[in-house]
């Protein structure tokens, strides 16, 4: 509440710069990946998850139009 009270005030934010921000994250996450863990992931979740997966059949409220309108709720 305190952020959001500052700058609901036009006043500074009261907190400290991080020191990590979401690029670092994304350039150790790429690096990561590119380093054999992408191969190793994908290995991984394909022997446990396989290659096909059932289509769920989830009950709805209404059924779907034959024709979808994309109009919104």
């Amino acid at each position: 509440m305190r952020g959001y009270d500052a700058l609901l005030a036009g006043k500074p934010l009261p907190f400290q710069p991080l020191l990590v921000q979401y690029r670092d994250y994304a350039v150790w996450q790429r690096s990561w990946l590119e380093a054999g863990e992408q191969a190793r992931q994908l290995d991984y979740w394909r022997s446990h998850l396989g290659e096909e997966h059932p289509l769920l059949e989830l009950p709805t409220d209404r059924p779907y139009p034959a024709l979808p309108s994309h109009d919104g709720a």
